[in-house]
């Protein structure tokens, strides 16, 4: 039986990155963390929405400040998958 290197097993850090960029929330699904993922696609949709509303800046600042910080952790390599292992380059 052949055993598999632990760093080949696991999500591409490439994949997470271009879906975090361009569609938030995404990246989050693809890992394996469900909930935030559709959580901050839906902030995404209703931000889109709510452009007209007083409260759109807050809700701006949560949602591209989300977004920044999951392209920084995943682009440092901080950001692991639903069990805690590192994203593959």
């Amino acid at each position: 039986m052949e055993t598999k290197n632990f760093e080949q097993i696991g999500k591409k850090r490439k994949v997470a990155l271009i879906l975090a960029i361009f569609i938030g929330g995404a990246e989050r699904i693809y890992i394996g963390k469900t909930y935030s993922g559709i959580v901050k696609l839906f902030l995404s949709i209703f931000m889109v929405l709510m452009r007209h509303s007083p409260y759109f800046g807050l809700l701006w600042i949560v949602v591209v400040g989300w977004w920044l910080l999951d392209i920084i952790s995943i682009s440092r390599g901080t950001m692991g998958d639903k069990q805690g292992r590192n994203l593959i380059k």
